[in-house]
This record gives C-alpha cells, sequence and structure tokens, in this order.
C-alpha cells in the first residue's frame, strides 16, 4: 500500500510523499522475431548499397530470439518524498538494471546459436521429471497400495526426457539449419526470389507438423530448390534480357549461375529443418501439446515506411493472400504478366 500525496501551494504541490510504494516482481517469456517480409524489403530497397544490405542481414541474424526467461527483482520505495518525476527515474533505473543483468540470458536465447539457454532448460527439466515422477510414484503407490502409480510415474518420466531431450536437441538444430537458409538466401538470391522464398517458410512454419509431414515438406522444398537452382540458369539470362538488353542478359546469367549453387544449399537447409520441426512436433505430442498457432492473420504493414495502423481483419486477410500471391509467382511478379514486375510495388500499394 502507499500513503497519501502531500498537497499544498506554491512549490509544494507537485511534492508527493509514500510511505510504501510497491510493485511485485515480473516474470515473463520475451521472444521476438523480425518479420521476413520486411527484411525482404529492406534487403530489396537496397540492393544497390552492399553496406545496407550487409548491415540488414546482421540485424536479421540477431534479432530472433525465442523464450528468454526474464525474472525481475520486485520494486520497493518506503518513506519517498519529492516530486513524481523524481520517482519516475528511480523506477526507470530499477527495471534497466534488472534487464541487464538478463542480458546474457536474452544472448542465450538467441536463434543465432540455437537458443543454447532454452536447449539447457529442456535438458534440465528432463532429466529432473525422469528421476521425481517415478519417485512421486512409487510414494503413492506404497500410500495407497496400487503399483499402477509407480508404472504411471515411470511413463510421465520417461515421456517428459524424451520429450524435453529429443525435442530440445531437435528444435535447437532447426534454428541453426533455419538461420543459415535465411541467410544463404538473403545473400545471394534476387529480391523476387527471396520473396517467393521467405513467403513459403512462413506458410510452412504455421501449419502443425510431424515426423511424416516434416519428412514430406522436407523433400518438396529440397525438389523445388534443385529444381529452380537448374532451371535459373536458362530462365534468369532472358528474365534479364527482356528487362535490360545484353546488359541484363549478363546480370541474369550471373544470377542463374550463383543460384545454380546457392538454391540446392538453401534447399538442404530448408529439408533439414522441417524434419527437424517435425520430430519436435511429434515429441510434443506424446505430451498432448500442440504447437502454437495464429488465432488470427497477421498485422498487415502499408507501404515501403513499413506503417502500423490499427488492426483491421480484412486488411490482414487481404495482407495474407497478397503474400501467398506473390510467392507463387503469379500476376506481375518475378516476371509474370501485368504491369509494374516488381514485388515492391505491390508492396508499396497494399
Amino acid at each position: 500500500g502507499c500513503g497519501g500525496g502531500c498537497g499544498g501551494g506554491g512549490a509544494a504541490a507537485g511534492l508527493k510523499y509514500f510511505e510504501l510504494l510497491q510493485i511485485d516482481r515480473v516474470r515473463f517469456w520475451a521472444s521476438f522475431k523480425n518479420s521476413k517480409s520486411g527484411a525482404a524489403d529492406a534487403a530489396a530497397a537496397t540492393a544497390a548499397q552492399p553496406k545496407s544490405t550487409l548491415a540488414s542481414t546482421l540485424m536479421d541474424i540477431v534479432g530472433r530470439m525465442e523464450e528468454a526467461r526474464i525474472r525481475l527483482k520486485p520494486f520497493v520505495v518506503k518513506d519517498f518524498f519529492g516530486v513524481a518525476d523524481g520517482l519516475s527515474v528511480q523506477l526507470y533505473q530499477h527495471y534497466e538494471r534488472e534487464i541487464r543483468r538478463h542480458f546474457l540470458e536474452m544472448i542465450g536465447a538467441l536463434h543465432l546459436l540455437g537458443n543454447p539457454v532454452g536447449l539447457m532448460r529442456s535438458l534440465r527439466e528432463g532429466a529432473k521429471d525422469f528421476v521425481a515422477e517415478p519417485m512421486h510414484g512409487l510414494l503413492a503407490s506404497v500410500e495407497q497400495a496400487k503399483p499402477a502409480h509407480l508404472v504411471k510415474g515411470m511413463r510421465k518420466g520417461t515421456t517428459s526426457l524424451l520429450r524435453n531431450s529429443v525435442g530440445g536437441v531437435a528444435n535447437s538444430a532447426s534454428l541453426l539449419t533455419d538461420m543459415l537458409s535465411n541467410q544463404v538466401s538473403n545473400l545471394t538470391m534476387d529480391k523476387a526470389d527471396r520473396m517467393k522464398h521467405q513467403t513459403r517458410r512462413e506458410e510452412t512454419e504455421r501449419q502443425q507438423s510431424n515426423v511424416i509431414n516434416g519428412l514430406g515438406a522436407g523433400t518438396r522444398s529440397f525438389a523445388r530448390s534443385l529444381f529452380e537452382g537448374v532451371s535459373g540458369v536458362v530462365t534468369k539470362p532472358i528474365e534479364g534480357a527482356k528487362k535490360g538488353g545484353a546488359v541484363g542478359m549478363v546480370k541474369g546469367l550471373g544470377s542463374g549461375v550463383v543460384g545454380l549453387v546457392a538454391k540446392p544449399v538453401v534447399g538442404i537447409s530448408d529439408a533439414a529443418t522441417d524434419v527437424l520441426r517435425g520430430v519436435k512436433g511429434s515429441v510434443d505430442s506424446l505430451h498432448g501439446e500442440a504447437p502454437l498457432t495464429h488465432v488470427r492473420p497477421a498485422r498487415a504493414i502499408f507501404g515501403a515506411a513499413r506503417q502500423l495502423r490499427p488492426y483491421s481483419l480484412a486488411d490482414a486477410e487481404a495482407s495474407q493472400l497478397l503474400e501467398r500471391f506473390l510467392a507463387h509467382g503469379r500476376g506481375g511478379y518475378a516476371g509474370g504478366g501485368g504491369g509494374g514486375g516488381d514485388a515492391e510495388d505491390h508492396e508499396d500499394n497494399r
């Protein structure tokens, strides 16, 4: 609780007194990921500026964090007497120190490193349950003279160990392969192929997966990337010649040759990611846990400035349909029919 505020005229009017002000501890899980489509637009807009593109790629590498456990200590002030701004400064300094105290925790949760903090947490929880659950079952069996409790405890402990160890390793490995795929794509593909690849990956992430689905998705990812890499040696020079004549044809040939090497690498990374996510989904289902899914489409982002507006379901659904439309290379995208012929123009008009 807190005491009453001090009132009065003149300079004393802004003074406050709190006998006790306490904000209880705060605990939460922090996850963060840059918008993939935003990264694609940024890279496309700076295609002629290697330094800016490199900076965007680096931001994409460090801009993904998964389930960092943040625990902020209580904020307590006793017998405070002063202006409200002084209290605000103390509040800010307290939480700034607390966030800094969790800096290593957040670094350890980065996708760049495969979220080693999350992996260690999963392994610890699995080992703890593997020991604790059978013990609880044994005690219950002795108390109630029912051996079934021991069997149930052993089953729960073994399931938890399997889910946390296999699932944790699969999750960390999938983060690394996904990061490799994204960065090879950003550094070697043109803006049309980047947009197409990233939209496909977003659609795959939204789908619930198991081992069978993961193997199927991985096979399709690799086959598609291999086909696009081989066919790009022929199609890219033709597209370049249509847009820029002889110079465009030479650029297209260079893009096709790079894609011949890079796209199979991306396909292998995507395939590994899909299989590993399928493994994680299967072991998670042993404990009755379903993967997290969106309850509504992602918010639409408008124009080259990435403007945010109040959420609109109609705009969100239209944005989702547009991204899927562009991902399949129809309309005026990736050399298809229609004016403009540029994914960025569609994005600006969204």
